[in-house]
């Protein structure tokens, strides 16, 4: 027996209330922590994991046979007295750089909080007690504006200019054809499109433009690949393109003083992502600092460029000292538990290793079948040299002038042997002879052996 319910449609309406506000005055579902659905999750949580973790422990362990086969992938390491796995390359380089990176990143918090305390108080004193004062470029964003323009170039060398080709594309196609309905396919194409030209072309050089050029590919700073790093950046760009997209078609459908409107003190953070900022905002000084801001351009995390502009305008009352030492504290321990997990299990050496074995195997087996071919080549042309001899050592003319040769040359080792022996018997020279000029068969085999 099936029981049904009336659809949402067709149940009756509280008095005074609405479909929207009714949805919203329903009860939240219960809570499935306690369920036991969720008692199997944690059990498979606490057993496999840990299992996984051992396994790969004991796999990577130095009393392993196989451990001094891939040792010398390995690097000297700090902790527990093991080698740590640096295999791979985006984390090798930032580790490598984590001291300069931090410097940097205490530089661009003191030169920050300087710019508020001295510049904008002495000179913005209306910005700072109303934030819609001012439209486009926003004073706050100056700083990062400047500060990500010199963190970029010194990462990326002269990558800088692919960089600023690749997001400026990306700003007129933003500007271009925002607000038109087939907007999103264009510039979601433009942005996975590029991501597969990046790759396909490893970062571009300079020498394939034109080989007056090729000198810049020296000076690539210290991120080579700025490539890899760019995947993070091409999801800020896409946000920045959205974003205008859907505040251009908000004044299709609604007033340009409602919009501005909802920019002012927004109460959470959804309505900082949810609500668009002024037409103004959306500018190149203040895209440019959103999509190469520093704290976030190596790593991330991805806010949207409305989240970004928003709290530029509006600092969060969330962000207070306590928050902050905590959210430093966790990050260490973060670094550090990365630390520990690179020197006790060798995952991403193991899995780079097996691509390398994968490649030996198919080079090897591509020589042994070369040689194997090169063998039954040389085992045809001797087959067929050996049977074109044969049929020329069969020739009436050929085994006449052979046989000649044989009997001449008989006849002068008879000689010879006459000369030095005088006391030998005409029998024995004819013996002799006829050893040496040999029967059929013999005379067979000489005409082999020439």
């Amino acid at each position: 027996m099936a029981v049904t319910t009336p659809s949402s449609s067709a149940r009756p309406l509280l008095p005074g209330t609405t479909r929207a506000s009714q949805r919203k005055m329903r009860p939240p579902s219960p809570s499935l922590w306690r369920t036991k659905e969720f008692l199997l999750y944690y059990l498979a949580y606490i057993t496999i994991i840990p299992l996984m973790i051992y396994t790969m422990y004991q796999t990577s362990v130095p009393s392993r046979k196989e451990y001094h086969g891939y040792e010398h992938y390995l690097t000297d390491g700090w902790m527990l007295g093991r080698k740590v796995d640096l295999s791979d390359g985006q984390w090798r380089t930032f580790r490598s750089h984590l001291p300069a990176f931090t410097l940097a990143m205490f530089a661009y918090v003191a030169i920050n909080w300087c710019f508020r305390l001295v510049v904008l108080r002495g000179f913005y004193s209306g910005f700072l007690k109303s934030p819609m004062s001012i439209r486009g470029a926003l004073p706050t964003v100056w700083v990062a504006f400047a500060y990500a323009s010199i963190f970029v170039t010194i990462l990326s060398g002269s990558s800088i200019l692919f960089i600023l080709v690749l997001t400026g594309a990306n700003y007129f196609v933003a500007k271009r054809f925002g607000g038109r309905r087939w907007a999103p396919l264009v510039i979601w194409a433009y942005n996975v499109g590029m991501l597969f030209s990046n790759e396909c072309f490893k970062g571009y050089e300079f020498g394939r433009i034109h080989g007056s050029l090729a000198w810049l590919d020296n000076h690539r700073g210290i991120l080579r690949r700025w490539d890899i790093t760019f995947n993070i950046t091409m999801l800020r760009m896409v946000s920045f393109a959205m974003d205008y997209h859907w505040r251009v078609r908000q004044e299709q459908v609604s007033s340009l003083q409602k919009i501005d409107s909802m920019v002012a003190g927004p109460k959470t953070d959804k309505d900082r992502i949810e609500h668009s900022c002024f037409k103004e905002d959306y500018c190149f000084v203040n895209y440019w600092a959103y999509i190469l801001y520093p704290p976030l351009y190596l790593t991330g995390p991805i806010i949207t460029f409305n989240n970004f502009i928003s709290q530029m305008r509006y600092p969060p009352p969330s962000i207070k000292l306590r928050s902050t030492v905590l959210y430093g504290i966790r990050l260490v321990a973060a670094g550090l538990f990365m630390e520990l997990i690179l020197h006790t299990v060798y995952a991403i050496m193991f899995e780079l290793r097996e691509h390398e074995y994968r490649k030996e195997y198919e080079a090897s087996n591509r020589m042994r079948m070369a040689e194997s071919g090169l063998e039954l080549e040389l085992a045809a042309a001797a087959s067929s040299a050996a049977s074109s001899q044969d049929t020329l050592g069969k020739s009436p003319q050929v085994t006449r002038d052979r046989s000649d040769m044989a009997v001449s040359f008989g006849s002068k080792a008879a000689e010879a042997d006459t000369s030095n022996s005088s006391g030998s018997s005409p029998s024995i020279h004819s013996e002799s002879l006829t050893k040496r000029s040999g029967g059929s068969s013999g005379g067979k085999r000489h005409d082999h052996n020439d």
